[in-house]
């Protein structure tokens, strides 16, 4: 694979990552938390470059270009129990993963 030296390779990785957490008392001893973020991971400079690396003969490397993010939905739910100066806590996890 050669790639010239004059090709322009454009993504916009620009995007909004919301997350949020609620709370909420059942009573004084006891409360429930749920929460959602949005995480994202991009690929490295190494792995995006598409021109040859030869500094080791042995192992040459190049990148691809048109590698996209990785988006990880996050979801939690959790309950908390409040005991004298120590607290128990239940949480529930779940996530997914998504390439646009």
């Amino acid at each position: 694979m050669k790639t010239p030296t004059d090709t322009t390779f454009t993504h916009n990785y620009f995007n909004v990552y919301p997350s949020g957490a609620l709370t909420g008392k059942i009573d004084e001893t006891q409360s429930l938390q749920l929460s959602y973020s949005r995480r994202v991971n991009r690929p490295n400079m190494w792995q995006l470059n598409p021109f040859r690396d030869i500094t080791n003969p042995a192992s040459i490397r190049y990148g691809n270009p048109d590698l996209i993010p990785e988006y990880i939905d996050s979801y939690e739910f959790g309950y908390l129990k409040y005991l004298m100066k120590r607290t128990l806590s239940a949480l529930m996890c779940f996530s997914s993963k998504l390439t646009m």
